[in-house]
């Protein structure tokens, strides 16, 4: 417990030391405790920056690249499994996670439903 204690004071100073240096680059201050608690909680931003939402989020490029790349192989595996369904091949299976489509319908298209009874 006291290790994880000692690792997050560390992040913690580390990070406050990077914002001191980002701060004193860009000539910026922090607002501190009086200018945020003045501010009006339902104010809204003058700008927004608009951009479209990722995929997926990912640690680093090269994770978002594995990620996209085991997708599209999901993707394949599915499509190629869902075609051997609807041609009749129920012993078809689909990749682990994913939701098989229905089966097809014994019915055909057309004809009138049997009456009960």
């Amino acid at each position: 417990m006291e290790d994880r204690q000692e690792k997050a004071q560390a992040l913690v100073k580390e990070i406050e030391q990077e914002t001191r240096k980002r701060f004193a680059k860009e000539g910026k201050s922090p607002l501190g405790a009086r200018r945020i608690m003045n501010q009006n909680p339902h104010s809204k931003p003058r700008k927004v920056k608009r951009s479209p939402a990722p995929l997926v989020h990912a640690a680093s490029p090269e994770e978002w690249v594995i990620f996209k790349r085991n997708w599209l192989y999901f993707v394949d595996c599915y499509r190629e499994a869902a075609d051997r369904l609807k041609k009749g091949d129920l012993t078809v299976l689909f990749p682990e996670g994913s939701i098989p489509p229905r089966l097809p319908s014994s019915r055909t298209r057309g004809q009138p439903r049997p009456s009960p009874g």
